[in-house]
């Protein structure tokens, strides 16, 4: 199922940093400000125009930009990508995966017992983004609960406890870097079908971790189509809860596919998570060609769908 905020925060903080820091800092129980994001193409600053042109379009403020990078890239931190995301007044979150995209969930080098091998890597990355000012999501290891990834706890050698000493010692290693403005996102793939009793298992605790998150699409391909949105969510929603309901829930990649019932699912989506605790929707608003077309914005129709939707969010 692979699928690929604030000039001043913390300290000085404006509207995008304010809200994530109010957003993070809430009990369960109060929601709080509801955050809106989208996932936006490639970690240059272009992501952040991107990024703004998607907001306008839907008329909503977009308190969050997801972006994607891969190990095997080896690219630096996206200083330059980080700060124009809160230039255009939202927070910025980087999905971090351990892997060669092109070659599929079973890669020796990207083993969860194997990434401290990367020890190198990871650190220029934590120095680089304790020099940025502000916070920074980190989605570390998405969709652990699948078996399409390297770092999955179900293949290439993987397991629950693999993947919890992972992040963990990821997360020292940040620490150590003086990294303490990164906020971590732990965020399975929803329940229905994927492992429901792993959830709990792969938590790696409360202390090391700031945002709890779902990713989950409607879409035949998954056995999703047919699904409410809280048929699609619920589940994994309540499970999530029975293991830490003290942190902000979002759901963190989202999509519909195509169809007769895009439109209402849409509707139904935000309607749904407006009567549940969920504070943040971030939605895959990338065009892929090989990939069914996600987007809020894929037709004039859907656009004007979510502009209404997006207005009680």
């Amino acid at each position: 199922m692979s699928r690929r905020s604030a000039l001043l925060t913390l300290g000085g903080a404006a509207v995008g940093g304010a809200v994530l820091g109010t957003a993070l800092s809430r009990l369960s129980g109060n929601v709080g400000p509801r955050l809106f994001g989208v996932s936006a193409t490639g970690t240059s600053p272009a992501s952040a125009d991107h990024a703004g042109r998607i907001g306008a379009t839907l008329g909503r403020t977009v308190d969050v930009v997801s972006l994607f990078d891969a190990w095997e890239w080896r690219n630096p931190f996206p200083t330059a990508a980080v700060t124009a995301i809160r230039e255009m007044g939202a927070t910025p979150e980087i999905t971090w995966e351990p892997w060669h995209p092109a070659r599929g969930a079973e890669q020796c080098a990207y083993r969860l017992g194997a990434l401290a091998d990367h020890e190198p890597y990871v650190r220029e990355w934590a120095r680089a983004a304790a020099g940025t000012d502000g916070d920074v999501l980190l989605r570390f290891g998405h969709e652990m609960n699948s078996d399409w990834y390297p770092w999955s706890v179900t293949v290439n050698r993987g397991s629950p406890d693999l993947f919890v000493e992972t992040w963990r010692w990821l997360h020292g290693v940040f620490a150590e870097e003086g990294a303490t403005n990164v906020r971590w996102v732990w965020c399975p793939n929803i329940v229905h079908p994927d492992h429901p009793t792993l959830l709990a298992a792969c938590y790696p605790g409360s202390d090391v971790v700031d945002v709890t998150a779902v990713d989950g699409y409607s879409a035949a391909e998954y056995g999703t189509a047919h699904l409410s949105p809280e048929g699609v969510f619920g589940p994994t929603f309540a499970a999530i809860d029975a293991i830490d309901d003290s942190k902000p829930l979002w759901i963190n990649e989202t999509g519909c596919a195509p169809g007769p019932d895009k439109n209402d699912w849409i509707t139904g989506l935000v309607d749904y998570l407006s009567t549940t605790r969920v504070s943040g929707l971030v939605w895959f608003e990338i065009d892929d060609a090989e990939k069914p077309d996600w987007r809020l914005t894929s037709t004039p129709a859907t656009t004007a769908t979510a502009r209404h939707a997006l207005r009680i969010w």
